[in-house]
């Protein structure tokens, strides 16, 4: 059996990142990329007080920005095997999605899938809140680009 589609470890975790950052809602989007060096710069500012209190507070919040910061890598080198490379076969029928690996086969019907978002370089389509998939362009001919264009633009307005 042989696989049209590559799909690189660097590419899952591009995605992973891009998503983590800019894939949920405005207010989100601004913690994750700003909320790390506030903590930093107001635990800077609570250790340098005389009170114990907030000489502890501000430590425990400079350690945390940093953590916040680093959590995206911190998740990636924790769960690389969820990274890994692997070959996929997708084939967009007009009322399923197909997609097939090594090991398994899946069809998802367009009418079980929530939400289709075309984000900067992939697809993110959502089958419940928890469950996506992200296909990027780079494995998508233009004709299945188009047709998932066409059923997002139904699936968000409708």
């Amino acid at each position: 059996m042989s696989f049209r589609h590559a799909l690189k470890r660097s590419e899952r975790i591009k995605m992973f990142l891009h998503e983590y950052y800019f894939g949920q809602s405005s207010i989100v989007t601004l913690m994750r990329i700003i909320g790390g060096p506030v903590l930093i710069l107001m635990g800077i500012d609570f250790y340098q007080r005389n009170d114990k209190f907030a000489v502890a507070y501000g430590g425990f919040m400079f350690f945390y920005g940093i953590y916040y910061i680093l959590k995206p890598l911190f998740w990636i080198l924790l769960r690389l095997d969820s990274f890994k490379t692997v070959n996929l076969n997708i084939e967009i029928l007009e009322d399923r999605l197909s997609i097939k690996n090594t090991t398994s086969e899946s069809e998802i019907l367009f009418e079980g899938i929530n939400k289709i978002c075309r984000r900067k370089f992939y697809y993110a389509l959502e089958i419940t809140k928890f469950n996506k998939i992200y296909l990027p362009f780079s494995i998508l001919t233009e004709e299945q680009i188009n047709y998932l264009s066409q059923n997002s633009k139904m699936k968000n307005t409708g």
